[in-house]
């Protein structure tokens, strides 16, 4: 397993002669990136890409599941180069809008984050040394204000035509730590899918646990739901009938009024009574309603 010097700002630097070599360092970089819960970006070419990917999934490992909750990102590398390239040389500002707004965005969702890039390779395969380095020192400015991890991978025969070892030497002076053939060679596979492993059994229990909540916290907004609608009907109820009984109220209130006019202008007092006192009643069953709303 590779082993960070200090695995939140570390920049490291692998050269290899086998695309064997390097698949076997990238994928200890993303398994250990991985298991200790930080997102891990895979700035590749396609090939190599599906090289880690296919090795990975030898190793058992579900990169799936990483994909699927952005754990693990994976960008071209030609693609990547051409959104901050201008005339040959990297644009500082589009480096800046493209890089470093992405990385910004995966440090406020994960604890820590590391990054393989093989954008300098491609640069420096394509004769473009000047390129190459700018762009490593676009890194490490990057570095100065965010907390990651990168590592660089550089295949030998990229140097082909660095007569002085001019370029190799500068490659090699903007990194902080190179990786040796004996970190590649001592990692323990067996060891590896063992983590892996532990790693997808606590993950499994985590996704299990996440869709119980939501379960939970589903059921919760249905009962709240529920209840809202049982006290917006019974308001709309309750409404309802105190216009009913406001209603009735005025009714019997102007049967009374009635009456009474009726006993100062007329001799027939009994009528008159009786009225008042039927109304008087239905008064007192619309006043005991209203209690009972209460």
């Amino acid at each position: 397993m590779l082993k960070d010097k200090n695995s939140k700002k570390s920049h490291f630097l692998h050269l290899y002669d086998r695309d064997t070599q390097l698949v076997k360092t990238v994928t200890n970089f993303i398994i250990t990136g991985l298991l200790n819960g930080e997102a891990v970006i895979l700035v590749a070419t396609k090939e190599h890409l599906e090289a880690f990917r296919s090795h990975l999934n030898h190793l058992g490992f579900d990169t799936a599941s990483a994909l699927e909750r952005s754990q693990l990102c994976i960008l071209d590398a030609q693609e990547t180069l051409a959104k901050f390239m201008v005339d040959g040389m990297p644009d500082k500002d589009l480096f800046l809008n493209h890089i470093g707004s992405f990385l910004d965005q995966k440090i406020a969702q994960f604890p820590a984050v590391r990054a393989y890039g093989e954008m300098v390779n491609v640069l420096m395969k394509g004769n473009n040394p000047k390129a190459t380095l700018a762009l490593e020192g676009l890194w490490n400015e990057l570095s100065l204000t965010r907390d990651f991890s990168l590592l660089c991978g550089y295949h030998n025969g990229a140097f082909v035509s660095d007569k002085g070892g001019e370029s190799l030497n500068q490659v090699c002076c903007s990194h902080d730590h190179i990786i040796s053939a004996d970190d590649i060679e001592n990692s323990n596979e067996d060891l590896q899918k063992l983590l892996i492993q532990q790693f997808q059994y606590k993950t499994m229990l985590l996704q299990n646990e996440v869709a119980q909540r939501k379960t939970t916290e589903r059921a919760l907004r249905d009962i709240e739901n529920d209840l809202l609608k049982v006290t917006t009907n019974a308001e709309i109820q309750n409404e309802t009938l105190l216009e009913n009984l406001s209603g009735a109220l005025k009714i019997s209130l102007s049967s009374i009024l009635t009456s009474v006019d009726k006993l100062k202008t007329t001799k027939n007092d009994d009528i008159s009574l009786l009225e008042i006192e039927k109304s008087a009643r239905t008064l007192a069953a619309i006043s005991s309603n209203l209690r009972s709303l209460q």
